[in-house]
Parts: structure tokens; C-alpha cells; sequence
């Protein structure tokens, strides 16, 4: 099995937002996860040769923390990573990553999890609401904590306005 996502770069503290409000920009970083391949975990573009290619990489952790949290199993699988979100420049790889990590383990092992479970599990590993909340919904969306978990919901800006 061949599955493969494509996660957006973010922008988050937007304004008096701070840790609220974030914004999904057109940066995208390509993952594919392949069952039938060799174990593997591939990087490249930003971060080749610097993040780690072994069960350390993020998004190989998000996966198995989405499978535990399931009580699910991963199979093994080639996992490779195309990055053009630079890291460590406040574009949410991190965030990215993560949600990268458990779109995929979420198809993979059909657990078919709703968004907001997404998102409470995405906060639990990443710790960003509002980046993931913006890389897992797109758009400029709003993260808050209600009394049932993590939640997000998306706004729509002024159309002139545009980020800078």
C-alpha cells in the first residue's frame, strides 16, 4: 500500500492571537509512505542529512503515537520525506510533521479518526495548537481548549487581505 499526504507550512501568534490564531501558507512539505518497499526513512530537501532517518524522525513518532493511541499496529513500511518547509524559521515544521505522521497512520490503519481527535492527538505530540489546527485545516483558523478537548475552527478573512 501507497499513500502519501501533502502538509502546509503555518504561520501561527498572528496579531493578539497569540498561540490562537495561525494560518496555513502555500509551502508544502510531500510524505509518502509505501508497505510494500524496504523499512526506510528518507529525507530530503530542508533537513536532509540533518533530521534524523530512523525511528527518531517525527513523523515516524507521530505515527506510532496515533497507532498506540489506537491500540493498532504499524506495519513496516518505507517512509520518505520531500521538505521545502524551512526548519527552525517559525513555518511550523514541526507542526508539519506531526500532522503529517498521524494523517498517515490514521489511513493506514484505517482508523478512521475524526478531525478533532486528529487535532487532540496532533497538540499532544507537537504541543502547538494553533499550528496544527492552521496545517491540519488549512486556511487561518482559530484553536482553542474547550471542555471537550482541542478544537479549531476557521475564519474567514477580508478578501484584500493578504500576509506580508
Amino acid at each position: 500500500m501507497r499513500l502519501s499526504v501533502r502538509v502546509p507550512a503555518t504561520v501561527a501568534n498572528l496579531g493578539p492571537g497569540f498561540d490562537a490564531l495561525a494560518l496555513a501558507v502555500d509551502v508544502e512539505n510531500e510524505v509518502e509512505v509505501d508497505t510494500e518497499a524496504p523499512p526506510a526513512v528518507t529525507v530530503e530537501g530542508e533537513g536532509a542529512g540533518e533530521l534524523p532517518e530512523d525511528a527518531s524522525n517525527l513523523i515516524f513518532r507521530s505515527m506510532a503515537y496515533l497507532a498506540s493511541a489506537v491500540s493498532g499496529s504499524l506495519p513496516p513500511f518505507s517512509l520518505r520525506s520531500r521538505n521545502r518547509i524551512p526548519l527552525e524559521r517559525g513555518l511550523g515544521s514541526s507542526a508539519a510533521a506531526t500532522v503529517a505522521g498521524v494523517l498517515l497512520a490514521n489511513e493506514l490503519l484505517e482508523a478512521d479518526l475524526h478531525d478533532n481527535r486528529l487535532l487532540e492527538l496532533a497538540v499532544d505530540i507537537e504541543g502547538h495548537p494553533d499550528n496544527v489546527a492552521a496545517c491540519l485545516r488549512g486556511g487561518l483558523v482559530l484553536a482553542y481548549l474547550s471542555g471537550k478537548g482541542w478544537r479549531a475552527g476557521r475564519l474567514q478573512p477580508h478578501a484584500p487581505l493578504r500576509p506580508v
